[in-house]
């Protein structure tokens, strides 16, 4: 056979050999180097997970008040794992290094630094710890007044004889049926179906007192509420034990609310257990959920409900507070928090048998609560920081845990001194406000994948629900008054919760004002440098907002704005510690129950012994127009003109005597003698807009440039710019055609300074021909809308 050569460019056999073999040790390389790289990472991550559950190593400086700089990191326990039962301990900032070693599971000492100021210190331990041991108050325990009597209720057994339930609509307007129940107490028992979805089932327990006679319950539920078993829906009454037969049971989804009629009466003062079995919730608007993504966020359920939307996802009673205990079943992977500390976790053989796969966490029982307040957060894989128990000033600062939403390479960039700073000091001055301490022995601060709202806090007394923004952004003005109106709602609404819905005003007016009080005053944060006078300048700044959204005031954004000068304007007129004293007052008296607006304007009275002040309160929450009083000033009295139904209201007035605080009811005369210039609101601290007759607003011109004027000139602008609003509402009266041009004498003065803003420039403008600004963009439609139709303008103009 002939040889036959190799094509010519083709690789030969051994070339091809040695090409592969290269290739092979190449590929042997790069896995070497990946494994030697991953193996450093997972012992870098190993060091981490090792400090987490025990105290960090961060080196920061000491918190005010001897807070624990270095926070009990948590991770979350695994499915085999059973949850340790939460104990307050003051932590040594020098944690054993002794361990003992079973198998692969490490267990770490920690030393707690004896509490006793008495006591003798190690001076070793005193040496090497940069926290100074503090003395704890005794742990404050509260018990409802009835809890025998709720005891006892709950401990019969039902034995329902009833027939079964009729299910027809009630042929009653269901907007006319009332409640004559409040609640004494919910026993809440939920089973969490599926996290993602926000889906869970559960059990009510209830139980009512009749406040009058009555065959109905009228209960409130939220979107999402689906279904209930209608057959296991039973009444007991507490008092007999014996069975209360349903007529019959109605939900409209629609309106979120649930009637029952029941066949018999319930006498006024007799207590009734109501059960609703076997509830089912999915897609809440009451819910968050967070899926775990992209960024291996924990996955979350959680509570959002706020006092702004009081639907909840169970049938509750609004407006009346009552202890809450809880229960909820959920998967072995998931950790759960809530309000209250945890009392007891069942597993396996300690379930039910139908759900013995799951878990079962149950809370204590918390104190006085509003529906909306109750709160939990299931989660898997969430971390968590706790910081021990502390003392401010005498004040007493409970353990402060943050739930973080976050994945852990982002919670490693969150810097927690700040929100823990700021909540010991919130929380150490609102004790000192109140008079009040703070009565849980924990505050949970759990982040979530929800909007900041405006003033509402989600969340309840013992838990707050924030934005995961919040946590994420220190520096931010806007979600530090956001966190900080969460702590002061632990307080307002939590402590103290809300008589009636629609008066969230008033709530939201006090959180607001409090906020204020603690940027002036305690200087929180270095993010907002508020100080008083510019919350002062908030009076004129909201009376600007009359101008246009007259009929808004009372559901609009600016509703807290607007109540928050109310605040400032009696500081300003009864002394700077008004309104708190009057929050004094109401907490001396309604702590863990509700208050409205009746009862604050009570305890306005009281501390100022002025009921012209608690009038004012009174009609301010419950009127969508401002107060407005025009003068006439004569030579001995003022006579005082309210158009529409007139304000008690209490008001200054300068004159050559000094300033006066007079008390207006109505359309009154006052006797009023004065050699100077005469001027009502001469400091600007009135809610009301003040208005003059012709002859003293041109004193008040002369009074512009001149020294004896009790005004300065800031305080008059303000006086001018009330003269712009009640220009507008046509509420400057003309008798004499003959005085026109004396008018425009006083409207040249305003138009040359620039002293009135807005729409009433323009109707200023159109009042003396200045064609330019009455043409402009800005003005054109308005003059031919309104300015063209007030009386005074065209008696100018003709």
């Amino acid at each position: 056979m002939s040889d036959e050569k190799p094509k010519k460019g083709a690789p030969s056999g051994s070339l091809l050999v040695t090409l592969a073999v290269i290739l092979i040790v190449l590929i042997g390389l790069a896995a070497l180097v990946f494994f030697l790289l991953t193996g450093a990472a997972l012992g870098f991550r190993g060091d981490e997970v090792a400090t987490n559950e025990t105290l960090t190593g961060e080196t920061t400086p000491p918190l005010i008040g001897s807070i624990n700089s270095r926070p009990v990191i948590s991770k979350p326990a695994s499915s085999s794992e059973e949850l340790e039962e939460y104990t307050t301990k003051r932590m040594s900032t020098t944690p054993s290094t002794s361990t003992t070693t079973t198998g692969e599971k490490e267990e770490f000492e920690i030393k707690s630094v004896d509490l006793d100021p008495e006591a003798e210190v190690d001076e070793k331990n005193a040496t090497d710890s940069s926290v100074t041991p503090v003395t704890v108050p005794p742990k404050i325990t509260y018990t409802a007044q009835n809890q025998a009597a709720i005891d006892q209720c709950n401990a019969l057994e039902s034995a329902n004889t009833c027939p079964p339930i009729l299910f027809n609509p009630d042929t009653r307007p269901i907007d006319q049926i009332q409640t004559s129940f409040k609640p004494l107490h919910y026993n809440l028992s939920l089973l969490v179906r599926n996290v993602i979805a926000g889906e869970l089932s559960g059990a009510l327990r209830l139980q009512l007192e009749a406040l009058e006679p009555t065959k109905d319950i009228l209960l409130h539920v939220g979107a999402g509420y689906r279904s209930h078993n209608e057959m296991l829906t039973t009444a007991i009454s507490c008092t007999s034990g014996k069975s209360v037969c349903l007529k019959n049971l109605y939900h409209d989804a629609r309106k979120g609310l649930i009637v029952i009629s029941l066949t018999e009466e319930i006498p006024a003062g007799e207590s009734l257990r109501l059960e609703i079995n076997d509830f089912y919730v999915q897609n809440a608007r009451a819910f968050f959920t967070q899926r775990q993504g992209y960024a291996k966020d924990p996955e979350m359920m959680g509570t959002k409900m706020d006092v702004k939307n009081q639907m909840t996802f169970f049938p509750s009673i609004p407006g009346y507070k009552a202890p809450f205990s809880l229960c909820i079943s959920h998967s072995p992977s998931l950790n759960v928090k809530s309000n209250s500390l945890i009392d007891k976790q069942s597993t396996g053989e300690e379930m039910d048998p139908r759900v013995r796969h799951f878990a079962k966490t149950c809370f204590r029982q918390t104190l006085g609560i509003s529906a909306h307040q109750i709160a939990f957060v299931v989660s898997t894989n969430a971390q968590s920081k706790i910081f021990n128990t502390t003392t401010i000033d005498g004040a007493y600062i409970p353990d402060i845990e943050i739930l973080f939403s976050q994945n852990e390479r982002l919670i490693g960039r969150i810097d927690t001194n700040w929100i823990v700073q700021e909540t010991a000091k919130t929380i150490a001055t609102l004790t000192q406000w109140t008079g009040v301490e703070y009565p849980l022995e924990k505050l949970s601060i759990a982040s979530a994948p929800i909007m900041p709202n405006s003033v509402a806090s989600a969340g309840g007394l013992g838990m707050m629900i924030v934005p995961a923004a919040v946590i994420e952004h220190e520096k931010n003005q806007r979600y530090h008054s956001h966190f900080l109106r969460n702590i002061i709602s632990q307080w307002i609404g939590g402590i103290v919760g809300l008589k009636d819905q629609n008066e969230i005003c008033l709530q939201e007016s006090l959180v607001e004002y409090l906020e204020s009080k603690l940027h002036e005053d305690h200087k929180i944060t270095l993010v907002v440098n508020r100080t008083r006078a510019e919350s002062l300048s908030d009076i004129e700044k909201a009376k600007v907002l009359e101008y246009m959204r007259p009929a808004r005031i009372q559901r609009g954004d600016h509703c807290g704005a607007r109540g928050k000068t109310l605040f400032y304007s009696l500081d300003e007129t009864f002394g700077p510690s008004t309104v708190i004293s009057m929050i004094k007052e109401i907490f001396s008296k309604y702590s863990f129950s509700v208050a409205g607006i009746q009862e604050y304007a009570d305890a306005l009275e009281a501390r100022t012994r002025s009921k012209t002040a608690g009038q004012l309160l009174r009609r301010w929450f419950n009127s969508t127009t401002p107060p407005t009083v025009l003068l006439k000033v004569d030579s001995n009295k003022i006579s005082v003109q309210q158009n529409g139904d007139a304000w008690s209201l209490p008001i200054e007035i300068a004159g050559s005597n000094g300033i006066q605080l007079i008390d207006i009811t109505g359309n009154d005369t006052i006797p009023f003698q004065s050699t100077d210039y005469v001027i009502a609101d001469p400091k600007r601290r009135s809610v009301a807009f003040v208005g003059y007759d012709l002859e003293s607003y041109l004193r008040l011109v002369r009074c512009w440039d001149d020294s004896r004027c009790p005004s300065s000139k800031d305080d008059l602008k303000g006086l001018f710019k009330d003269f712009g609003y009640l220009l507008l509402t046509k509420q400057i009266e003309v008798s004499n055609a003959a005085d026109a041009p004396r008018w425009r004498q006083f409207f040249h003065f305003l138009h040359s300074r620039a002293l009135v803003q807005g729409h009433a420039k323009c109707c200023v403008a159109y009042a003396l021909n200045d064609k330019h600004t009455v043409e402009s963009v800005d003005c054109y439609h308005f003059v031919g809308d309104v300015c063209s139709k007030i009386d005074l303008l065209s008696k100018m103009r003709s």
